[in-house]
């Protein structure tokens, strides 16, 4: 990565923590660059049957909005991922308007024409963005800029939008109450899939600096493609040179009750060990001791300490994960059997319980782990369907290495490791 994006990267990384108070991972990062805003008046129910029931349809000053986007996407980056070849540059035009859900505001695509990218086959298949293929130049001529869209469709149905746009005076921020706040204050998307679940996508910019502009639209069929009728100039139009931007893991919404859905895992692993069981409880036991011990384990905290048996002990833990990313999560005590059991609950990036018995086998001690638990952290539930197999290879790895470190710890044994 060239330091020029590293520093922007940094740079938009400080701004978004400012904002939520905490860093937030972001799944994509992307400029915006040579954008026009061209957005246009329409009667409310002209729009209910194109956005979803979940959705409400936000109006300014009685007027619902719609609005054609044409733009630049550069240096596009995936999370953790070097720059993707080809990649890196490619036209957009999105159509869409304005909505809001469960009381946040945000934006809601009517269609997304697009250049063929790896964030354009993501977004439909995973999500049901509405991409359409389509081959798209905006470039310069003089001192104004040329947008062409032209759709690729295989029944040969046109739809373009062709039009030059000039920027002229000086940038400003959008001011308190403005349509250009309206239009523009929005950091969410969403999205109603095919099976009518919601889901929320947010984004961070630092805030529009926005020029006006001089537009002459030559083609647009675009809202006609769409089921939208418009006519005329837009009512508004604003250009914005350059903005970088972080796109986050989407959240599927429980539209009507509170919270996110979660993914759920259910992990079961033995540890059979050729040592006494006193002394294989009196290690796993003392939790406190985890990270002096277990490669897996980080940190053990003890927040708050419980009655004299140990119930209601509270925890804060940090688990080294064997992919690029830690498990934080808080623990509480809730049953102690000794030498037989003793049972955790959790809450954090993972919420649930867990199990641990000790038996013996002969000359053997197992001890069985059952974590049965539900992620929490959007960029989880929303890789979990794709990437279930690697998460559950990546806690296998955590408890081989606790296996292989206890035995180290006590000097005996690891007669196995097994999960289930």
């Amino acid at each position: 990565m060239s330091r020029d994006i590293s520093d922007r990267i940094d740079a938009l990384a400080q701004s978004a923590r400012r904002a939520y108070g905490r860093d937030r991972l972001w799944l994509m990062f992307e400029a915006w660059d040579d954008l026009l805003l061209a957005s246009w008046r329409v009667p409310e129910e002209a729009l209910r049957t194109a956005v979803p029931s979940p959705l409400e349809i936000d109006t300014f000053q009685g007027s619902a909005w719609v609005s054609l986007v044409p733009f630049r996407a550069t240096d596009m980056r995936v999370h953790g991922l070097p720059p993707i070849a080809g990649q890196g540059v490619f036209g957009e035009l999105n159509f869409r308007t304005y909505v809001r859900c469960e009381g946040v505001r945000g934006v809601y695509f009517l269609s997304l024409d697009c250049e063929g990218t790896v964030a354009s086959f993501i977004g439909e298949r995973r999500f049901g963005l509405p991409f359409r293929e389509a081959a798209i130049t905006i470039e310069h001529r003089d001192q104004a800029i040329q947008a062409e869209s032209r759709r690729i469709t295989k029944d040969g149905t046109a739809a373009d939008f062709v039009a030059s746009y000039t920027p002229c005076g000086d940038a400003t921020t959008p001011a308190e109450g403005s349509l250009e706040q309206f239009l523009t204050d929005r950091l969410t998307l969403f999205v109603v899939g095919r099976d009518g679940e919601v889901h929320r996508g947010d984004i961070w910019h630092d805030p529009w600096r926005l020029q006006p502009v001089d537009v002459v639209i030559e083609s647009n069929t675009i809202p006609a493609a769409e089921g939208i009728a418009l006519s005329g100039p837009p009512a508004h139009a604003a250009f914005a040179p350059h903005t970088d931007s972080f796109v986050y893991f989407p959240t599927r919404l429980k539209v009507g009750s509170e919270g996110t859905s979660t993914a759920h895992f259910k992990f079961v692993t033995f540890w059979r060990i050729r040592a006494p069981l006193e002394a294989v409880w009196a290690v796993v036991y003392d939790y406190e001791r985890w990270p002096d011990w277990w490669r897996g384990v980080k940190q053990v905290k003890v927040i708050k300490r419980g009655a004299p048996d140990a119930i209601g002990t509270e925890m804060d833990q940090v688990w080294r994960s064997a992919l690029p990313y830690d498990l934080h999560f808080r623990t509480r005590l809730s049953r102690v059997e000794p030498l037989r059991m003793f049972e955790v609950t959790s809450q954090g990036m993972l919420n649930g319980v867990g199990l641990i018995e000790f038996s013996r086998e002969d000359d053997v001690t197992v001890v069985r782990f059952d974590w049965e638990v539900d992620t929490t952290e959007p960029w989880m539930n929303f890789l979990a369907p794709l990437a279930r197999p690697a998460f559950g290879w990546n806690h296998a790895q955590i408890m081989d290495w606790g296996g292989e470190c206890l035995s180290q710890k006590l000097g005996a044994e690891l007669v196995g490791s097994e999960h289930r």
